[in-house]
């Protein structure tokens, strides 16, 4: 699939996929990148989860004959995007259908990969969504989504951006 979204670019992918599923490797990396790129991160998370719903998640999604609060739609389409860019570009296309998304979300189909905290594996999450709020507001003291919501992004765009680097495994 080769589906794409311009305001997405590129490293955010190879970003995703190189921190392994591990929250701690992410972080790290995070911690290392400049403010630029880390507000070029934000934003490519919230279009990337934003691309797979009509209506900024306020349409809910319909599983098993109820339509899920905006709430959960919103934790289901960052979950897809911290699956990485494959399963994003399938649910983006249309290709696969939110709802069936949902199932592999629910854990009643095959094909979630959680995030672990750190090389334990001793505990999980869902995906690594909010991940750079907080780097964001241990690095500058702002909250990222105020930066996200500014006039600046909104009209301007995120920062025009690369990293020097990708995640790496320890």
């Amino acid at each position: 699939m080769d589906f794409s979204d311009p305001e997405i670019p590129a490293w955010f992918w190879l970003v995703i996929d190189a921190a392994g599923h591990r929250l701690d490797v992410l972080e790290s990396w995070l911690m290392q990148q400049p403010k630029d790129v880390v507000v070029a991160y934000g934003q490519a998370y919230v279009v990337a989860a934003a691309d797979l719903v009509e209506g900024y998640f306020a349409d809910g999604v319909l599983v098993d004959a109820e339509v899920w609060s905006e709430d959960s739609t919103e934790d289901l389409c960052t979950w897809i995007v911290g699956q990485g860019r494959e399963l994003w570009a399938r649910v983006a296309s249309g290709d696969l259908p939110l709802s069936d998304a949902a199932q592999i979300y629910l854990g009643r189909v095959p094909g979630s990969v959680p995030w672990a905290p750190d090389a334990s594996g001793a505990s999980i999450v869902k995906s690594p969504w909010r991940i750079e709020g907080t780097v964001y507001w241990n690095r500058f003291d702002e909250e990222l989504l105020t930066v996200l919501n500014s006039n600046e992004i909104l009209f301007g765009g995120p920062p025009d951006v690369e990293p020097d680097s990708l995640p790496s495994l320890p």
